[in-house]
């Protein structure tokens, strides 16, 4: 209601403006298709301008679209012009996301202060800053500053909307059921991928092909590697243990068990080591906090995990293959110098770290090479007989190292170590099944903490949009002590005695 002179003023001057930016944003679009004689300019503006005034009106709607559609439209599903980065459906429609909350913002006059209460916040920009600041100085300066932007709209944006919507009624149980949908989409793809041998989304990989470890067929489904799907998995299966614990209707529960069972098997088929190990840790935990929110003895909960681990571990050593790959990782001497197989990826990874700190000299070791000019940093090494120029970071921590240097490895690692105090806070503050709830968002955190040092997967959209949502569902937990069912998680039911 407007009760003064004051905020008729204002509201006529934000209407005045609104009105200003769509008929400059039409003037635009009229110009370039009469100068430069291209329609499709047009259509192409005017249906830009339709998604911002959908995610305008429907925001929610449009995040659970932007967080689902990127699990099964990978970004290589795209146009690439030289440099430039990719031109994909999902980047269109996050930047039509952040022009409507900048529209929201200095616009329609949502209160920016609104920004500075995001939890990790202040770390966040600190990063930000010295990133945009070595970008500066970097060896690519395009390369830099564009990674600085992906940083701003791919990776902080996303959680500033997670934050604002996870308190929406309503909102995680439609993002919750629409994840499991567009899973179960993924693992039937993966699924044919293994029968038929055959990935209709390899064509819009680079030079890519099938990948085969020991003559087992790594799938892949709708992401780019492997791993990537591994990863997509651990960070999905404690949502999916959590809403199996909590289900009371037998049909649920084993419609979850079964969902949960297929998961695993897909995990098996991307034969990746270390997530398969880290998906076993995150169940065992899962379950034995639910054992102990339910009060089961001590014995029992040990009894349980150990059969669970050992379960896994017996079918991989039924394996001669599987076997074989998990027996070379225990093993502490095939990881020396002098016996580990070269062409392996457990010794690139040695070879990657030797290369990077032989590449880094000088200043270069405070401030790096440049954010995101990793591919071009002409990292060299010599191994398996050959000299190798290294472009592929199969460790995020050695990655940060070369490109933000020692100042950046720590920033990055205080940034980390805030994001696993905010979980462990919201372990601390719940009880019941919300402490389950917020034992599995952390342990899918520390997991996708662990993998990264063996994969770089921050950068990879889907998972990044996962693991911040965990964050975000912890930072809700501890804001409001305890979430209800139409929130974020579980809540437990309070009789009121009479």
């Amino acid at each position: 209601m407007i009760t003064s002179w004051s905020q008729y003023g204002r509201r006529v001057s934000r209407i005045r403006l609104s009105h200003a930016v769509v008929g400059g944003w039409a003037a635009a679009a009229l110009c370039a298709a009469t100068y430069m004689n291209e329609l499709d300019i047009l259509v192409g503006v005017v249906g830009f301008s339709l998604l911002v005034f959908w995610c305008l009106i429907r925001p929610e709607s449009a995040l659970i679209v932007l967080i689902s559609a990127s699990v099964v439209l990978p970004v290589e599903v795209s146009v690439h012009y030289g440099s430039m980065p990719r031109i994909s459906p999902i980047r269109i429609l996050l930047a039509a996301m952040f022009c409507a909350e900048l529209y929201r913002l200095f616009v329609l006059g949502r209160k920016i202060g609104r920004l500075s209460g995001v939890p990790l916040f202040r770390w966040i920009v600190a990063l930000l800053i010295y990133k945009a600041s070595v970008s500066l100085i970097s060896i690519d300066l395009q390369r830099s500053f564009i990674s600085v932007a992906s940083m701003i709209v791919e990776f902080m944006f996303p959680f500033y909307l997670l934050w604002i919507y996870i308190e929406q009624p309503g909102f995680w149980s439609k993002l919750r059921k629409t994840l499991y949908v567009v899973a179960v989409v993924v693992c039937v793809l993966a699924l044919l991928e293994e029968i038929t041998r055959a990935n209709p989304l390899i064509n819009f990989l680079d030079g890519e092909q099938l990948e085969v470890r020991a003559g087992l067929l790594r799938v892949r489904s709708t992401f780019f590697h492997p791993i990537a799907l591994a990863c997509f998995i651990n960070l999905l299966m404690p949502l999916v243990l959590i809403d199996l614990f909590s289900a009371k209707a037998i049909g649920r529960k084993c419609a979850l068990f079964a969902f949960s069972l297929l998961l695993v098997l897909i995990s098996v088929m991307t034969v990746s080591r270390v997530p398969l190990l880290l998906l076993t840790v995150e169940i065992a935990i899962v379950y034995a906090s639910w054992l102990r929110v339910q009060a089961r003895s001590l014995l029992l909960r040990a009894c349980c995990i150990g059969i669970v681990i050992s379960g896994i571990l017996f079918a991989v050593m039924q394996s001669e293959t599987l076997s074989s790959m998990v027996k070379k990782d225990i093993n502490p001497n095939h990881i020396s110098y002098g016996q580990v197989n070269e062409a392996s990826s457990e010794y690139y990874r040695i070879a990657l770290l030797e290369a990077v700190v032989n590449r880094l000299q000088g200043w270069r070791w405070i401030i790096g090479v440049g954010p995101g000019t990793f591919q071009i940093a002409d990292v060299e090494a010599s191994y398996d007989g050959y000299d190798h120029i290294l472009t592929a970071p199969d460790s995020h921590y050695i990655r940060v190292l070369l490109e933000l240097g020692i100042l950046g490895v720590i920033l990055s690692a205080i940034l980390g170590g805030k994001v696993l105090t905010l979980c462990w806070r919201a372990i601390c503050r719940v009880d019941s099944m919300d402490k389950v709830s917020a034992i599995g968002a952390a342990v899918a955190v520390a997991a996708f903490f662990a993998v990264n040092a063996t994969v770089s997967m921050f950068g990879i959209f889907p998972l990044s949009n996962l693991f911040w949502l965990h964050v975000a569902i912890c930072a809700h937990m501890i804001k409001s002590r305890g979430i209800d069912r139409s929130t974020v998680v579980v809540a437990r039911r309070i009789e009121v005695p009479g």
